[in-house]
């Protein structure tokens, strides 16, 4: 399999994380194949904890209440979509260096997903990461860190496939359903991250997911990861999707 290189602009990609007065390198990694987004998880490595990205701040006043000024201990990394295997590579930003999830296949032991996956984001305190997946319709949910800590893609890895949620109803023509982009629900606040919005544009709808187990109906609850609740129809093949931090709409286009 032909492998790309990728160059990576990590100075705004870190969103100013590493501070003012810092400039981050530029750096290729030549194991990316066709990388296309990534998302910013920050994890303590001392706590076995992820936080809130802006915890990873190395100068300045955190805006967020789980964190001061920045957590000495804490390592910025970076989730990177691999689109052609459909997988996840991990980076830590710190060092610059893939996070092999599999010691025996180093630099290229990336995390499977499902098949050419669209968009990924993070949840707000890091602990799931979700990708949209065009090919098999459906989301992948990566673990973080496990519920009971046991387990972390960032510490210690052990490679294993993300769990998945399809993306289809009954009467659907999987082919038909592929997802494209997505975000996470922002507010009320007790809402944040528990629902995912995900646009199909070959079905022209929005698809409304439950991402806990709790919030799907009883026919549905058995897989953990989450569950398709509906949609909501759209015109002229939806892809783009926003939410806003200030309000509750989310903007589809």
């Amino acid at each position: 399999m032909c492998k790309h290189l990728v160059y990576i602009a990590f100075c705004f990609v870190a969103l100013g994380l590493l501070g003012c007065e810092e400039t981050p390198p530029n750096t290729t990694i030549s194991q990316f194949d066709r990388p296309q987004d990534v998302t910013l998880v920050c994890y303590d490595e001392t706590a076995n904890k992820t936080f809130p990205v802006d915890c990873c701040r190395k100068s300045g006043v955190t805006v967020d209440g789980d964190c001061g000024v920045g957590l000495a201990s804490a390592t910025l990394f970076a989730f990177v979509t691999q689109t052609t295997p459909g997988e996840v590579a991990v980076v830590n930003l710190d060092s610059f260096s893939i996070v092999d999830q599999d010691e025996r296949i180093p630099y290229t032991s990336f995390i499977p997903v499902g098949g050419q996956p669209s968009d990924i984001v993070a949840t707000h305190n890091g602990q799931y990461v979700y990708t949209a997946n065009y090919e098999t319709s459906d989301l992948s949910v990566i673990d973080v860190i496990s519920d009971n800590g046991t387990f972390s893609v960032l510490n210690n890895p052990t490679l294993r496939p993300a769990r998945s949620i399809p993306l289809t109803l009954e009467n659907d023509d999987k082919q038909k359903a592929s997802a494209a982009r997505m975000v996470l629900s922002v507010l009320p606040e007790e809402s944040r991250d528990r629902f995912a919005f995900v646009t199909q544009p070959k079905l022209n709808r929005l698809a409304v997911v439950a991402l806990n187990a709790d919030d799907c109906p009883s026919s549905e609850s058995e897989n953990s990861a989450g569950c398709m609740l509906g949609y909501l129809p759209m015109e002229g093949r939806p892809w783009a999707v926003v939410t806003s931090e200030e309000t509750s709409s989310i903007y589809v286009g």
